[in-house]
């Protein structure tokens, strides 16, 4: 899992071809660590492995253009669009879903 800390890197991951998966927690987070973890197995088991991480108190910058309001949350891209966001209580059916969509193509 690459880390992302500026918002030029986060654009330049948006933009690469397939599904790109960012991951926005923060410091001393235990629901970010299990969402993280569980995450990661969906991704596991989808055969997925474009996850990044953004630590929201490192990158200020990124916080405040995609208006993170709450941790941890999720950032779907694809074709450079954000495609999907989970935010707080993520909804791991809807990530499911989501990538066996891309696991298909």
């Amino acid at each position: 899992m690459e880390k992302i800390t500026s918002l030029e890197q986060l654009q330049e991951v948006a933009n690469l071809p397939g599904l790109q998966i960012v991951f926005i927690k923060t410091n001393n987070c235990g629901v970010c660590e299990a969402v993280l973890y569980r995450l990661q197995q969906e991704l596991t088991e989808a055969q997925l492995e474009h996850l990044y991480l953004v630590q929201s108190e490192e990158s200020k910058e990124i916080v405040g253009q995609y208006l993170l309001y709450a941790a941890p949350t999720i950032l779907f891209f694809n074709e450079g669009k954000e495609i999907h966001r989970e935010s707080r209580f993520v909804s791991f059916e809807n990530i499911h879903r989501l990538l066996t969509t891309f696991e298909e193509e």
